[in-house]
């Protein structure tokens, strides 16, 4: 059994280490300031992060690997979290040393942040981003930074096409986006890889491109029975085209 403990010196697992293919970097938590804005032009985070005490240590066990592309791997995950018997599922988002995944994980995570309300609902508990600063044989290099977001398991994944969602499914898909509109954000990429099944509710993931300072204009919400009209006339962009995507109109006109 392979483990991994964030922000806290200890070795790190075989699975992440052939990603990393660097040594034994350390990873420590990234803290977001309250004050940063929901904006595309985001503050990057310093290579010389926030720490926070042993208190705070994560110990992560049983990584095994979900899968990878040219910039990112994603693990499924034990996490031992204090004062609780039992392990917690969890997903990590790692990014390869020097991509240029480490900006949209730090977007993302600063979403999460943006969202706390959501988390455990609409979208999955965040437990945080934790970054590593390799070290550089050259001194006049940047060094290079390698960052994990940790994430509770939001669920299974959904259907390979919206429409082929049950309906019931389907609403539930609109009433998590329309909790994201309320609150004044769009989510700005959703697409089935980015949807969850948890027991019959969806889990919305992958958060890089929500946007905040969003004014929902839409006119109701999307019913079982509810006509196709325009999507000017509708007054939401975001949620007409993922309601049209599921077949969830009823088509006005003859047949």
């Amino acid at each position: 059994m392979s483990s991994l403990v964030i922000d806290s010196f200890i070795e790190l697992p075989q699975a992440v280490l052939d990603v990393l293919d660097e040594g034994q970097p350390i990873f420590h938590r990234v803290i977001v300031d309250p004050s940063t804005p929901a904006t595309a032009e985001d503050a990057q985070p310093t290579p010389t992060t926030t720490t926070t005490g042993s208190s705070s240590t994560l110990i992560i066990t049983n990584v095994e690997k979900i899968h990878s592309s040219d910039h990112t791997s994603v693990y499924s995950a034990k996490l031992d979290l204090p004062n609780n018997d039992e392990l917690a599922d969890v997903v990590l988002k790692i990014s390869n040393a020097g991509g240029p995944r480490n900006d949209a994980l730090w977007r993302e995570y600063q979403r999460y942040e943006d969202l706390a309300k959501f988390q455990g609902t609409v979208i999955p508990r965040c437990y945080g981003l934790f970054q590593a600063i390799l070290a550089e044989e050259d001194e006049e290099e940047e060094p290079d930074v390698v960052s994990c977001l940790v994430l509770a398991y939001g669920g299974e994944a959904s259907a390979v096409e919206l429409n082929r969602n049950s309906r019931e499914f389907s609403l539930s898909i609109i009433k998590a986006l329309e909790n994201l509109h309320d609150a004044g954000f769009t989510h700005g990429g959703l697409h089935p890889n980015n949807i969850l099944n948890k027991q019959g509710t969806a889990v919305l993931i992958d958060l890089e491109f929500v946007r905040g300072d969003h004014k929902c204009d839409r006119a109701a919400s999307v019913g079982t029975n509810g006509l196709e009209s325009k999507t000017g006339d509708f007054g939401c962009s975001e949620i007409y085209s993922v309601a049209r995507k599921m077949d969830l109109w009823k088509k006005s006109g003859p047949s």
